[in-house]
């Protein structure tokens, strides 16, 4: 008879029984066809595809694939290889490696650039937005300052140095001393503040250009800092000048405003920090964090804070008018906000190491 189907199932009724029993979805149907033909119950392939509501080529690829690869392949499944991706694989390896070095791109543009000359890959704005914000989890952010005349290398190796240079500090400084004070760990900076008008973005409408007031009146004074990054403890103090005269007379304040404790206070190689001149208390030592490298100072991202707080565009007459606000800021900054700031890993890392 034309189109009989000529097969041989190996499983017997029983095992097609059971297996019909234990399928499920439409998978349960591709047993049922080979129970029948088992039976005998059908011959052709017309005859089953009327049964079971599916065309013939569906049924004839079925028992083909049973035919060459078993019922275990018959009743595997299938994926659909979908959409070739937008991106090939050894393109976002390269990519994630561009995006994980701290230099990175300008902009979608420049990775557009890059992709069309590294990889003659040509990718519209928007897909490459997509991947990169979406599945990178990459985006636009803005740089952290990096001197140039910073040395390669020194940010790690001061990391990796802190833990010892505590660690002597608070050796030497405990065999100044017959009893055993507390030693606590501060970083100390400074910052300009002036009444020169500080500058931002506002919000106008299409085709207005914002017009604001400005002065450019470089009058300054100089505000001076410790923080304690465990505790968040901090000590303010207001000079006119940065020189080794105004930083002495600094640490005398904060020396009688913590007279129980031995004083470990890291700071920047600054001249009137280093001058040979500098008179201080023995309770206090200094170690210095590598040139031109502010970043390893939690204190540096204190001030950015508190500058965010002062609003942008907003002159002052006076110098008293600036330091209302500035004095209300300080009794307004909290410890447990300080701490959140400056408790940096490699910090915590090195005071349990130097015991502190």
């Amino acid at each position: 008879m034309a189109g009989v189907v000529k097969i041989n199932i190996t499983e017997s009724q029983e095992e097609l029984k059971d297996l019909m029993a234990r399928t499920p979805g439409n998978k349960k149907l591709r047993v049922q066809a080979l129970y029948w033909l088992k039976m005998g119950f059908v011959e052709t392939t017309q005859h089953l595809a009327a049964l079971l509501g599916y065309h013939r080529t569906t049924i004839s690829d079925w028992l083909k694939i049973y035919r060459e690869e078993g019922i275990e392949k018959l009743l595997s499944n299938k994926k659909s290889p979908g959409r070739p991706p937008s991106m090939p694989k050894e393109v976002v390896e390269s990519l994630n490696i561009e995006l994980s070095e701290p230099e990175g791109f300008n902009s979608y543009e420049e990775i557009k650039l890059w992709l069309k000359s590294c990889w003659s890959l040509a990718r519209s704005y928007s897909t490459i937005y997509k991947w990169v914000r979406y599945r990178a989890l990459a985006k636009l952010k803005t740089p952290r300052p990096r001197h140039i005349k910073q040395t390669p290398g020194v940010i790690e190796a001061f990391k990796n140095e802190l833990p010892n240079l505590l660690k002597s500090a608070v050796e030497r400084i405990r065999g100044w001393f017959s009893t055993q004070k507390k030693v606590i760990f501060w970083c100390q900076d400074e910052t300009r503040l002036g009444l020169m008008t500080l500058s931002g973005r506002r919000l106008t409408g299409k085709g207005v250009k914002p017009i604001q007031s400005e002065q450019w009146e470089y009058k300054y004074f100089w505000l001076y800092g410790l923080i304690e990054p465990l505790s968040g403890e901090h000590f303010f103090y207001e000079f006119s000048s940065l020189n080794t005269a105004c930083f002495e007379k600094y640490l005398e304040l904060f020396s009688q405003a913590y007279p129980d404790e031995l004083q470990v206070i890291q700071a920047d190689n600054s001249g009137a920090h280093q001058c040979l001149t500098l008179s201080i208390t023995e309770k206090i030592i200094l170690i210095f964090q590598p040139s031109y490298s502010p970043e390893v100072n939690p204190i540096e991202r204190l001030w950015l804070e508190l500058k965010k707080k002062l609003k942008r565009w907003e002159w002052f007459k006076v110098w008293d008018e600036l330091r209302q606000i500035l004095r209300k800021l300080l009794e307004e900054l909290s410890n447990q906000l300080v701490a959140s700031i400056s408790k940096w890993g490699f910090i915590v890392d090195a005071l349990c190491v130097a015991g502190i």
